[in-house]
């Protein structure tokens, strides 16, 4: 039996516009301060959010991008936005808003 992950593109255009949708709704937020470098698509990965104790409160944003499950570092997932907040000692990130690939097994 032959499983093939495919990444399926649903965005018409490759401009920045389209892979990242204005939200007008969204509040301003500073970036996410993550040492050590991206992954492989210009983006950090899920498990580089911040995550753990915090010492002040604080939020920031950052976008993630992983790859699909199964296929390796071939086929990007989709751009995830996260806010990030430390709140009462401890990090909290909660999805935003995502691009529209999406990761299909056939």
């Amino acid at each position: 039996m032959f499983l093939a992950v495919v990444c399926a593109t649903l965005a018409t255009s490759q401009s920045v516009e389209a892979e990242y949708p204005r939200n007008d709704n969204a509040a301003p937020a500073t970036v996410c301060d993550i040492p050590g470098p991206k992954g492989p698509w210009d983006h950090y990965l899920a498990t580089d959010l911040p995550r753990g104790v915090c010492s002040a409160p604080n939020s920031c944003m950052v976008w993630t991008r992983d790859s699909c499950p199964g296929a390796g570092p071939v086929y990007p997932g989709p751009a995830i936005r996260w806010t990030c907040v430390c709140d009462a000692g401890t990090w909290r990130c909660d999805e935003q808003e995502r691009t529209k690939t999406a990761c299909v097994r056939r």
